[in-house]
């Protein structure tokens, strides 16, 4: 799987919107319900789902779930953040779609205005997007610094709130710490960062129908191996073949007293597949490699 720059991200989504063609409200409700159907066979109707969304399209996306959902029988409380005057368009349009449907919102500037009834909540994080380039900073920094505080499980959509995905953050920054993360169609390079598992948790990847013309057409540098990059090189071994036949790995590795690397890389050609490996260690680590592999 490509693990593809925000630019080209935001280029594959044009280019979908363009050439499937798709308007990118719908592209949004496509996600919306991708994240919707995650998160409902997950949890039961008995939890209640706690949305906190900024003004651009990643909120726009968590106004879109939370009205699927609870025209789903889910019971949703949603908070829009007052953090700027400006609104993306597709903001707008879902922010309507409530109104219509008389689904309550509640507009907040401080955390004090946010009111949990129970530990039953899961805090829904929709608030800042990928195309974060700045740390978070005045009402927003102070809203995730309270939602951080919370033992609640916490799901952030797409990229968690203040976390960059092309870039590195500074340890001062402030990120929203979320259990899961349901990321579109591609994970985003930040997640693979072990720093980051703490902002990130487990994160899932929901494919929502971006052009594969386009990612398979496009150059990156990253990969994310999943089964079916497995599945591409995977060969069936005959019924009457032998070692011989699968490729001969030499590993140089091991030193007195740290023969453990070379108990690893041995057993890890074995399970890729190698049919014979040979490993070259000092004479002091021959028993141990005997004894382990």
């Amino acid at each position: 799987m490509k693990i593809l720059p925000i630019d080209k991200i935001r280029e594959a989504d044009k280019y979908t919107i363009e050439n499937e063609p798709i308007a990118s409200i719908d592209l949004m409700e496509r996600a919306a319900m991708q994240c919707a159907d995650w998160i409902m066979n997950k949890f039961n109707r008995s939890y209640e789902f706690h949305f906190f969304c900024g003004k651009g399209n990643n909120g726009g996306d968590g106004l879109a779930i939370a009205r699927i959902m609870k025209n789903n029988g889910f019971n949703v409380k949603i908070y829009v953040i007052n953090h700027t005057d400006n609104k993306s368009t597709d903001f707008e349009i879902n922010l309507n779609r409530l109104a219509t449907q008389e689904i309550p919102v509640n507009n907040i500037e401080n955390p004090e205005q946010i009111k949990f009834p129970s530990n039953n909540a899961i805090i829904i994080d929709s608030i800042l997007g990928s195309g974060l380039n700045k740390p978070t900073d005045g009402i927003i920094k102070d809203i995730i610094l309270f939602l951080n505080s919370l033992e609640n499980y916490k799901i952030s959509i797409d990229i968690p709130s203040g976390l960059f995905a092309d870039i590195t953050n500074s340890a001062e920054d402030v990120i929203f710490e979320a259990n899961t993360t349901l990321t579109f169609q591609l994970p985003k390079l930040s997640f693979l960062f072990s720093q980051n598992y703490k902002y990130v948790g487990d994160f899932q990847v929901l494919p929502i129908g971006l052009s594969e013309e386009f990612i398979e057409s496009t150059h990156c540098n990253n990969y994310f191996v999943d089964l079916q990059m497995i599945k591409n090189i995977y060969k069936v071994r005959d019924k009457f073949s032998h070692k011989g036949n699968y490729g001969h790995t030499l590993v140089i590795s091991g030193s007195y007293g740290k023969m453990g690397a070379a108990v690893l890389s041995a057993k890890a050609c074995l399970k890729s597949g190698a049919g014979l490996v040979s490993v070259h260690c000092p004479a002091s680590g021959v028993e141990i490699i005997q004894n382990s592999v």
